[in-house]
């Protein structure tokens, strides 16, 4: 039996891993919701092929809105003027 709700899917034996890993304090409901959301827009730079800055420099006509992403420091989150 699958689970579904919009368009992911969970196999049986994926759940049964992730409510027998998941600890008591947390809701599997909760996770399951969190599966369906949207994932949040962003990007990493390579800093082997180029760095922060010119990245920054080269994409900022493209209007993005960068956020920096706190655990990752060549890491941000992207908005667009839409």
């Amino acid at each position: 039996m699958l689970v579904a709700q919009h368009t992911v899917y969970f196999p049986d034996a994926f759940l049964t891993q992730m409510r027998e890993a998941m600890p008591s304090t947390l809701s599997f409901d909760d996770f399951l919701a969190a599966c369906q959301r949207p994932l949040r827009r962003s990007i990493r730079v390579n800093t082997l092929k180029i760095s922060v800055a010119d990245f920054l420099q080269l994409t900022a006509p493209y209007g993005w809105t960068l956020t920096p992403i706190p655990w990752c420091e060549e890491g941000f989150w992207i908005g667009t003027r839409q």
